[in-house]
């Protein structure tokens, strides 16, 4: 008697797990899916970091993936086709990391966490992230086996997820969004801007092309915003690259919201980008042309013409 007890309260304890479990998975694909749709153009831009270029791939193929998840996510909350779920993720999972090994140095001035603000951090956090998820998605398809399906539609599972949901983008959206300060700016009219990272590796590497186009427009003007953590990361930024810029110190999180990747150069009216190059300095004529296709009225410094 006193064996079946233990062995109830066992099978208690593992179909608790269980749905501890789910309820996690279902948290963290949900929130993912609605934090890329929210932050739409910022996910889609953060595509060519993994060598997806054209805009008519990277609409369908982000609109895709973050249907996908969101569909894994409410699976195994509600409870259905829980396997071939869980065995979904896990293959998803995978593709991340092999994705972010192979795109390692492009990566690694991307906030590239495929789970949005949940893992939105340089290509190692964001694998040990997915690791952490790939394990949990991986231990639960064995679990399975012991405390077999979980009941559908669970009351507790559904509520807990839709809670912790509720929580995760209130937070995220609401009380602490990726905004920027005054110090970028804002004003009407055309703007070209260019976004660097002081420590990321390609953009000390385009520096100069960087430096050349600030020297070589004047109108509009090229205005520079460098992001860093500290003094020191700008100062061995201009150590390192020998360049002299005219800049705008940012913060990581005001970078972030212009672009989700650097280095990127970008043509911008009112607030709206027209032109974004991503990873790439356009020459003086090359962005020339591309103010004039706007509606701009760009000039060449004396010096370049």
């Amino acid at each position: 008697m006193e064996l079946m007890e233990d062995h109830d309260k066992g099978n208690r304890l593992w179909s608790l797990v269980c749905h501890g479990g789910l309820c996690l998975l279902g948290v963290v694909f949900i929130f993912a899916a609605v934090t890329k749709a929210v932050y739409f153009q910022s996910f889609i831009d953060s595509l060519a970091a993994y060598g997806i270029h054209a805009h008519g791939v990277q609409v369908p193929l982000g609109s895709g993936l973050i249907l996908f998840e969101l569909l894994l996510g409410v699976s195994v909350v509600a409870g259905w086709q829980v396997r071939r779920a869980l065995q979904s993720m896990c293959a998803l999972l995978v593709l991340f990391i092999l994705e972010t090994v192979v795109h390692w140095s492009a990566l690694q001035s991307v906030q590239c966490g495929c789970f949005g603000p949940l893992s939105a951090t340089g290509p190692g956090m964001s694998m040990v992230h997915e690791g952490a998820i790939l394990l949990v998605a991986f231990l639960l398809l064995k679990l399975l086996s012991r405390v077999g399906m979980p009941t559908a539609w669970h009351a507790g599972r559904v509520w807990a997820t839709l809670g912790l949901v509720a929580a995760a983008l209130v937070y995220s959206v609401v009380v602490h969004p990726p905004q920027a300060s005054g110090v970028i700016h804002r004003g009407p009219g055309l703007e070209v801007r260019v976004v660097l990272s002081a420590t990321c590796a390609h953009c000390r590497q385009l520096a100069g092309n960087v430096q050349s186009l600030q020297q070589q427009m004047h109108s509009p003007e090229v205005t520079i915003y460098l992001g860093a953590q500290t003094s020191d990361e700008i100062d061995d930024f201009v150590k390192t690259t020998g360049v002299q810029l005219v800049y705008v110190p940012v913060t990581f999180r005001q970078l972030q919201q212009m672009s989700s990747s650097v280095p990127a150069v970008q043509i911008v009216r009112n607030g709206a980008i027209l032109k974004n190059w991503i990873g790439e300095v356009p020459s003086p004529g090359e962005l020339q042309s591309a103010l004039g296709a706007a509606g701009g009225t760009p000039a060449l410094s004396a010096q370049s013409q």
